[in-house]
């Protein structure tokens, strides 16, 4: 299975709006997702390319935090999203605390609908 091919071009004096590094995800032995890297600077497009079930689905929902990533992590700007860095281990955000730090104003699609929601939580 191909691997999504991610674009987006990055400046060195600005910090990403978001940020993913080796981002990894797996539905019991099938390995998904295989240690996406992706900045993305404000006002840039950026498209997701790959064949049918390469993972550019999973890797969208692991960016909103729909999907929990097994490996690797998602800024966006400073903010880690989703999860908490403790020592080297991730954790996820319980709940409560999730709502305020996850993006706002997204969209949520998938093949049969486009939803659009004010907060993620209230649809996860």
């Amino acid at each position: 299975m191909s691997k999504p091919h991610c674009t987006a071009t990055t400046s060195r004096e600005q910090t990403p709006l978001v940020r993913a590094r080796n981002v990894h995800k797996y539905f019991g032995d099938n390995h998904v997702l295989r240690g996406i890297d992706l900045d993305v600077n404000s006002g840039e497009t950026v498209v997701i390319l790959g064949p049918s079930v390469s993972g550019k689905s999973t890797f969208l929902r692991c960016i909103n935090h729909l999907e929990t990533m097994d490996e690797g992590y998602i800024m966006m700007g400073d903010e880690q999203i989703g999860y908490q860095l403790r020592g080297e281990k991730l954790y996820p955000l319980s709940a409560r605390v999730l709502p305020a730090n996850v993006v706002t104003s997204a969209w949520c699609s998938n093949s049969s609908t486009s939803i659009p929601y004010d907060r993620v939580a209230e649809h996860h």
